[in-house]
């Protein structure tokens, strides 16, 4: 346990690292709240989808989907149980404003389900164990990009406008399975993923992959400028407090009790089990920049409950794994 809580530590200062460029830019007044809005457009709507096909297409075949099919339902598992821990966690804050609201439910919902478990997964359990949690990512995805985006859009399974939540990355999912099962019946899936392929189709792939992999650092200069406008009374916020609650402990307990409930190989247990008791996304950030949410509230319940994940995550690793 000691050297997973060391690594716990090391990744959680590796997001704050990656942070520090959109911190100083917007501190500096190189980056400004427009200008943040506008990379966080382009990073939903260009390339978090072209991250999105390009991995699911490289990792999951239809095969692999029939066979493994309660992996992704307990990542989407994990979210819903938040959803439902949040809405019921706000009932005490009736009275706060709409935007506000909306940003404490959609990070009582959507956790860090891939970048920081990974590390941790990888060192525990190695290529086995990232296989599990790389799968599972596919029904948080799915969770991510209709709950999650609706919302913070203000939508209810009621109210919403369904084409609304038909955004570019959402459709990438579908997109990418149908893609690959077309190109696994005609064989040229392995043409595609060669990467010294010199067909159009691995050209084509290597490009979309190349736009993907972008993701993560777009990511985190707009996280980084979003954290760079907070202010130190920002974090004496109750609701703030509460939502780091649920996320770290409220969820996880009832996540974990789930879990070990189900009879899952051991792997899978394992695995899910670290994805539970995660803290919020990163990717919160951005997506508020665009459909809407209480923008400093979100980047205030990122690093208020990557910090605390520094002492909570351990505690939970020890007492499960």
């Amino acid at each position: 346990m000691p050297d997973t809580f060391m690594l716990l530590v090391f990744n959680v200062l590796c997001i704050l690292a990656m942070m520090l460029p959109g911190v100083i830019a917007r501190r500096r007044g190189w980056l400004t709240a427009e200008g943040t809005r506008q990379l966080a457009n382009l990073l939903i709507n260009v390339v978090f989808p072209c991250l999105i096909f390009t991995s699911i297409y490289s990792k999951y075949t239809l095969r692999t989907l029939a066979r493994d099919w309660e992996v992704p339902l307990l990542g989407a598992a994990i979210m819903l149980t938040g959803f439902a821990v949040g809405r019921a966690a706000l009932t005490a804050f009736r009275n706060e404003e709409s935007g506000r609201r909306r940003a404490f439910l959609f990070q009582c919902t959507v956790n860090n389900f891939v970048f920081l478990p990974l590390p941790i997964v990888l060192f525990l359990y190695g290529d086995r164990g990232v296989a599990v949690l790389v799968f599972s990512s596919l029904g948080a995805k799915l969770v991510l990009w209709t709950l999650g985006a609706g919302t913070l859009q203000g939508q209810t399974l009621r109210s919403a406008d369904f084409r609304g939540l038909l955004n570019p990355a959402l459709i990438a999912i579908p997109v990418a399975i149908a893609v690959r099962a077309l190109t696994d019946a005609a064989g040229w899936s392995g043409a595609l993923l060669d990467p010294e392929g010199r067909n159009l189709g691995a050209f084509l792939f290597r490009t979309t992959r190349t736009v993907g992999e972008a993701t993560i650092p777009l990511a985190m200069i707009v996280a980084g400028s979003r954290v760079g406008s907070q202010r130190i009374r920002q974090f004496r916020d109750p609701m703030l407090w509460t939502m780091s609650a649920v996320r770290l402990v409220a969820v996880p307990a009832l996540a974990l009790g789930l879990l070990y409930a189900l009879p899952l190989p051991p792997m899978v247990e394992r695995v899910m089990s670290i994805v539970a008791v995660m803290p919020v996304a990163i990717s919160g950030i951005a997506l508020a920049e665009v459909y809407g949410g209480d923008r400093a509230f979100m980047s205030a319940g990122v690093l208020l409950t990557h910090a605390l994940a520094l002492v909570i995550v351990p505690l939970w690793l020890a007492a499960f794994l």
